[in-house]
């Protein structure tokens, strides 16, 4: 995988920069070591990215990463027990293909883990859009309500979660298990696919 995304990058192999590297800075951010309970599953944690360093303390053995990790940013969980999905925190359709499949496959990787009896991490770098919006799509599935009454609960625990407005739409169209039609009137691929012919 690493490879695939040097050579759609064109930079070729950068060992100190992402995905190689071992570490991914979030520097730049605050506020990125909040983790809770999830409110309808006390074996989930919601997190930012700077909770990855108390996955051991408090007794995490699976990870679902919303975000960009460097190699070392996760100590202590194996890789099959760990689900990367690379999401981008942008309202825009165009920069999350099919951002309702993936966002629906994250939830699915927490009650996966949930199913083996694992305590899952689902975490983005703060936690505000992209940690929400799928802990309200797993909220609705395992509570029997809409997700949008999931993300109610998920803001008493989160009170600065806030969905971008594009996962904001996915969650009100969460009763729907077709792809909502983002595009419009608009045609091409999303700019986080590439293809080559």
């Amino acid at each position: 995988m690493m490879l695939g995304m040097e050579l759609a990058g064109g930079e070729g192999h950068q060992p100190d920069a992402w995905p190689r590297a071992a570490r991914q800075d979030y520097g730049m951010f605050d506020r990125t070591d909040v983790l809770v309970r999830h409110p309808h599953d006390d074996g989930v944690w919601l997190g930012c990215v700077g909770s990855l360093a108390r996955v051991a303390e408090v007794g995490i053995d699976a990870v679902v990463s919303l975000c960009r990790l460097g190699t070392s940013d996760v100590p202590g969980v194996a890789a099959v027990d760990h689900a990367r999905f690379w999401v981008v925190d942008s309202p825009k359709y165009e920069d999350n293909a099919h951002a309702a499949f993936v966002l629906r496959d994250a939830a699915a990787a927490v009650e996966r883990f949930r199913s083996e009896g694992k305590t899952v991490l689902l975490h983005c770098v703060r936690a505000e859009s992209r940690t929400p919006a799928v802990a309200a799509l797993y909220g609705a599935q395992v509570a029997g309500i809409t997700p949008l009454e999931a993300l109610e609960d998920v803001r008493r625990v989160l009170p600065g979660a806030s969905p971008n407005g594009l996962f904001l739409r996915l969650l009100r169209e969460g009763e729907t298990a077709a792809e909502p039609d983002l595009y419009g009137a608009t045609t091409g691929v999303p700019k986080n696919v590439r293809t080559y012919w």
